[in-house]
């Protein structure tokens, strides 16, 4: 066998290594060969098996297939939910939690709060507690400052307006579907009436805002 013949075996052999090994002196292998071939072994090795773990996933139900492809595109959300419903803040969450993909999520109970967040003031100010958010899920009927009003106050702040923003209601009414978007909504979503309809509806947003490309934060990931 010629000693190309066998850098080709070397190469491409996935017997254990011991026996490569063996087969390398017995070609005439010196030192610094067999140290190549082994780190191209190994390189080849991780190779494969990533090959392996996406075709595993491919395989997988819809939840999993979700989170290896939030993991191939390290974009896990920072959502801010600005919803009065403590109770339709708990299933959101929990419909994230079902679908095992990276996420951190806060909710708030008015635009108020929601700005005071966006600024980090007051008990917003820790940004590793309290990161920017990259997606806000905003209710539009609320009491004190709505999603209306909330809609109005990122529009004229330059430096936030562009934080996508879906509007996650009740209303299915056309008028205020209409006044989302000219107030410039990013989608306008009608809440699910059950919890299996909610679950796939937060997997679809997100496999859909995880995969985006969206601004930097602010200076200082404050709004001004």
């Amino acid at each position: 066998m010629s000693k190309f013949a066998a850098h080709l075996t070397m190469l491409f052999n996935e017997a254990p290594f011991l026996d490569r090994f063996a087969f390398a002196r017995k070609a005439g292998f010196g030192f610094i060969e067999i140290f190549f071939h082994t780190l191209a072994s190994c390189m080849m090795f991780i190779l494969r098996s990533l090959a392996g773990v996406e075709s595993y996933f491919s395989r997988q139900p819809r939840s999993l297939m979700m989170f290896y492809v939030a993991y191939r595109t390290a974009k896990g959300l920072n959502i801010l939910m600005i919803d009065d419903s403590e109770e339709d803040a708990f299933f959101v969450k929990r419909a994230l939690d079902k679908s095992a993909v990276p996420y951190m999520f806060h909710a708030v109970v008015d635009g108020s709060l929601a700005i005071a967040y966006l600024r980090a003031q007051g008990d917003y100010s820790d940004r590793e507690k309290f990161p920017f958010p990259n997606l806000l899920l905003c209710d539009l009927k609320m009491s004190g400052m709505d999603g209306f009003d909330m809609l109005r106050w990122l529009r004229d702040h330059p430096d936030c307006k562009v934080i996508p923003t879906v509007i996650f209601s009740s209303s299915s009414l056309e008028s205020d579907i209409h006044q989302s978007y000219v107030l410039g909504a990013n989608a306008y979503l009608e809440k699910p009436t059950s919890s299996d309809e909610l679950a796939v509806t937060i997997q679809r947003l997100y496999e859909f805002w995880s995969r985006c490309q969206v601004p930097l934060p602010p200076p200082g990931e404050r709004c001004s």
